[in-house]
Order: C-alpha cells, then structure tokens, then sequence
C-alpha cells in the first residue's frame, strides 16, 4: 500500500471510529444527533449532518445491548469474519444478484490488535465499497463497517465534521461482562434508511423491530446468534 492511499484509508477509519464510538456512548453529543426514542432498551437517532437522497428517507440508528455467552475474544474474531454479512447481506434477490458483481478485497491492513480492509462490489450505477475495521485493545474490542461510494469518501475528506455524518457505520463493541467473564456485554449499532410520512417519531418502531429481528436470539451459541441475524437482517430489509 503506498502512503497516500494508507493516509486515506487510516483518515477514514479515524473518522468511522469517533462517528461509531459516539453512537454507543452513554450520552452521545447532541450537536451531532437527534435522539428520537431512549425505552424497551433501545435508543433511536438520527445525524443532524444526514442527507436525503429520496425525500422524507432518512439513515436512522438503533443500539442496544446484550449479553452474550461467549468470551469477548471468540465473539471479537467471530464477528471481524462476518460483519459484511451483516453490512452486505447476501444471497440477494436475484434482481439485486444480476446488478451487483462479487465482492473483491482492495486493501487489506493488518497488525498485531488491528485490522482493516475495504471491499468492493460493483454495483448498476457506480462502485460501492465497504470499509471495515475490527480492533482489540485490552478488554475493551469493537468490530465496525460502513459502506460508502467513491464520492461520499470525498464529500466526507472535504467536509470536516460534517463530512462525518456521511459516513454511516454499524457494528459491535465489546466488553467482558465480569473480570475473568466467560460472557460477554455487546453493544450493537445498526442504520437503517426509514421514510417517515409524517413526523420522525414514526421512525422509532420500525428500527425497534429491526434490531429486536437481529437479536432475539441472542441466547443462542455464537455461530448459530452470527447466523440469526444475518438471516434475520436480509429478512427484514425486504419488508
């Protein structure tokens, strides 16, 4: 990899990060989102910085979390393998499988506690790529992606913070539930374009169902929970 493209790649993956940790923090920056919805354990909103391609859509975000029966370093490699499912869900419908080519690795990074790759797959209209990070550093671990075309990378290099809110991760952090904990805590981030017909509160259900879709089965073994709401989150994009 050259420097030019490493400065870029680690630019944008500086910027997934801060988007993706204030997302799950307790108390995210309101200058930055609109918090719509705080109960049944779930928190709905919406960037201040988000545009509409298609109007009254919006890219909301739902976070939970969970517990999970795993250690937090089988469900941190676990979830690095197969976050793009999640992000990328395939198969697709067989309208979507004949507009989109087979994803290719473009850059791949990887050190002892970090790694980051970019995917890409052609699409109708342009070329999408999907960047995804997966860090461990001490018992803290977070395994984040956030798909994006050619030009919101530029729109989001120029635009500063407001560039950020064109980025549009989800994913996973990660915590021990206990000291020396076999389980885990998981604190889940999913988007999730909604058309609201009349006010933004309409948008809070339906991201409700589509994180409850997600983990409902969160009490099941890992690779079983992996592949429940990667069925799960196909399912509920074509509703």
């Amino acid at each position: 990899m050259n420097v030019n493209a490493q400065n870029l790649l680690l630019t944008l993956t500086v910027k997934m990060k801060m988007v993706f940790l204030d997302i799950v923090s307790v108390t995210p920056d309101d200058r930055n989102w609109v918090t719509l919805s705080n109960d049944n354990n779930v928190r709905v909103m919406r960037s201040r910085y988000d545009t509409v391609s298609i109007p009254g859509t919006y890219s909301y975000i739902a976070v939970t979390t969970f517990q999970l029966k795993t250690t937090p370093s089988k469900a941190y490699n676990f979830l690095m393998q197969h976050l793009v499912e999640i992000q990328w869900p395939w198969p697709m419908t067989p309208l979507e499988a004949k507009s989109f080519k087979e994803r290719e690795e473009m850059i791949k990074y990887e050190s002892e506690s970090n790694h980051i790759t970019v995917l890409k797959r052609s699409g109708p209209n342009e070329d999408e790529y999907l960047l995804q990070e997966a860090s461990m550093d001490g018992l803290f671990s977070y395994v984040i992606a956030a798909p994006m075309t050619e030009r919101e990378i530029h729109s989001s290099l120029l635009r500063g913070i407001e560039g950020d809110g064109i980025l549009h991760p989800a994913g996973f952090s990660i915590l021990p539930e206990n000291p020396n904990s076999e389980s885990s805590l998981v604190t889940f981030a999913v988007r999730q374009p909604v058309n609201v017909s009349k006010t933004e509160n309409d948008a809070v259900e339906p991201m409700e169902i589509v994180i409850g879709c997600m983990i409902q089965d969160k009490e099941f073994c890992l690779i079983k929970f992996i592949y429940t709401i990667t069925y799960k989150f196909h399912f509920c994009n074509r509703t």
